[in-house]
């Protein structure tokens, strides 16, 4: 072999070894925080709904004698009679859905790895509702009942075998949570001036509780969003960072069966009457089918602090981190995740190079994964 092949070789093998040195290196962690002041769900809430129940007339004979009564068919009823009215429905909010627009809150981890161009999104947490005042929907139902009569008011409600529609106020979402149910990783593109720019499929779930006539309705369910995210310049190992992301928010999430609770109700006078409204009291149960579609745009400023190269888990102790327990730092919970790993050789746990100096390090020192390395800078950087 000639002198310049050999030199062509030597300077190969030198690429190659920093190429894999710098492969090795890890992710930098950071804690990121959603400014709730600046972010925004931007989106249409609709509710459509099944329903059965019925509904009595708020007369009582010792408190409330000159109350509504109701009693089936067309017949004159004296009373104290006063009998229920069953009744099925559908409904929901109007079409095209209302706009809903909050300031959601919450967390998650970022860990950039610049050198090998990847970065990985776990524990997302997000109040999609955060402080923002419970977002209400006008919603009404098209009622099919039996022929009844009312009593004070007197009305005769026919049963025409065309539904009837009424008006029932208001579905509050009083609640809207989105938590991301694993890590994950995926590809880091450089952008100008050291900013850089992902796109992740992240699987979530979405839990909502949204109450319509005094029936309060929990559901969970899973969804997949597109997270995009635009990571400031500087983000490199910088002590914090600023960052957005934004995600496409389409979910429809099924509404499961819930108990109506009795609430008083003003049912309007039959078609092509007047008069006051007669006073019941309506339990609404919601049936199958039902369902809550969200329709918008998810965005969230955030704001990211350096972690320590220790802060590897939660205060649990979850590798990584999971969404809606508490990180306060370097506690015990990253203690038992060290060692619960550490024989385990889990990369999870690889946080410094073969010398001991916390990730990324020198590309002139070798990581050669979980070391004797690690350990000694876990304990270091721990008990300090």
């Amino acid at each position: 072999m000639n002198v310049r092949a050999s030199n062509r070789l030597v300077l190969a093998s030198a690429t190659t070894i920093v190429a894999a040195l710098a492969g090795a290196a890890h992710a930098q962690p950071y804690l990121c925080t959603v400014n709730s002041t600046t972010s925004s769900l931007s989106s249409t809430i609709g509710v459509n709904v099944s329903l059965n129940g019925s509904f009595r007339g708020n007369y009582v004979q010792a408190t409330n004698p000159t109350g509504t009564r109701t009693n089936p068919g067309l017949g004159s009823a004296a009373a104290p009679i006063n009998n229920p009215i069953n009744f099925t429905g559908t409904g929901g909010t109007a079409s095209p859905p209302p706009a809903v627009n909050t300031r959601p809150s919450g967390t998650f981890f970022l860990k950039l790895n610049p050198t090998v161009n990847t970065v990985t999104l776990s524990a997302l947490d997000i109040n999609l509702r955060g402080a923002s005042p419970a977002p209400t929907l006008a919603t009404s139902i098209s009622i099919n009942y039996s022929t009844f009569r009312t009593f004070a008011p007197n009305y005769n409600y026919f049963s025409l075998g065309v539904p009837v529609t009424v008006p029932v106020g208001n579905a509050t979402v009083n609640a809207l949570r989105l938590t991301q149910d694993s890590a994950v990783v995926g590809p880091l593109t450089p952008g100008a001036g050291g900013s850089y720019t992902f796109s992740l499929v992240v699987p979530c779930t979405i839990d909502s509780t949204v109450e319509l006539q005094g029936s309060s309705s929990d559901t969970t369910g899973a969804a997949v969003l597109t997270i995009n995210g635009v990571v400031s310049a500087g983000a490199a190992g910088a002590q914090t960072i600023s960052l957005t992301l934004t995600a496409p928010t389409n979910i429809t999430q099924q509404i499961p069966p819930a108990p109506g609770v009795p609430i008083p109700f003003e049912l309007p006078p039959p078609p092509f009457s007047t008069g006051p409204n007669a006073n019941v009291i309506l339990t609404a149960n919601i049936i199958s089918p039902s369902s809550t579609t969200i329709a918008g745009t998810t965005t969230l400023p955030s704001a990211g602090e350096k972690l320590s190269p220790v802060d590897i888990a939660d205060d649990q102790g979850n590798l990584p981190p999971r969404a809606g327990i508490p990180n306060n730092g370097v506690t015990e919970g990253d203690y038992n995740a060290f060692f619960s790993n550490y024989f385990d050789a889990n990369p999870l746990v690889d946080i410094a190079d073969d010398q001991g100096t916390p990730l990324p390090g020198s590309f002139d020192v070798p990581n050669n994964g979980v070391t004797e390395g690690d350990y000694n800078c876990f304990f270091s950087v721990y008990f300090s």
